[in-house]
């Protein structure tokens, strides 16, 4: 799954960089002295990277003829 999500991640032009810190990957495309001072989370980034995902799902999901309902939603528990 997370192959088939990096490659999707290319397709809706999100960076690796970005794209290993949404599938939190410890070691990825920033590795070396980089990593070491490279500290940022791209928060931005990330969130603009979900919601991206987030379109390409819901297209998905509209193009089955799926319409979700709250009876879909499966609450998750801590």
């Amino acid at each position: 799954m997370l192959e088939r999500a990096e490659y999707k991640a290319e397709g809706l032009k999100i960076g690796p960089h970005v794209a290993d810190r949404v599938l939190n990957h410890i070691e990825g495309t920033i590795s070396g002295v980089g990593a070491v001072y490279q500290r940022s989370e791209f928060l931005r980034e990330c969130a603009e990277a979900l919601d991206g995902w987030a379109v390409y799902v819901l297209n998905v999901v509209n193009g089955m003829g799926f319409k979700p309902t709250a009876e879909h939603v499966v609450r998750l528990q801590r």
